[in-house]
């Protein structure tokens, strides 16, 4: 704990918050390169590669959890 930084409960809530948005997404961007079979920038003959990411709200019992999922040209994953 910093000196003089009060933490809170509100606080915790959104550092946990926080770490599951990044578990999701890094755990998205891998599911992706399986998907796909080349990890990102990598050069493939695929002819569907990744094609930006879409914003999701994900409901949990932690509250509502902005994510962004990966998307590919073909819509598949």
């Amino acid at each position: 704990m910093q000196e003089g930084k009060e933490i809170s409960l509100d606080g915790i809530l959104e550092e946990f918050k926080n770490l599951l948005r990044e578990s999701i997404q890094t755990a998205s961007e891998v599911e992706m390169t399986s998907h796909l079979g080349y990890d990102k920038h990598q050069e493939s003959d695929n002819s569907n590669y990744r094609n930006g990411t879409n914003k999701k709200t994900l409901k949990s019992k932690y509250g509502e959890v902005d994510v962004s999922i990966p998307r590919d040209r073909d819509g598949t994953f």
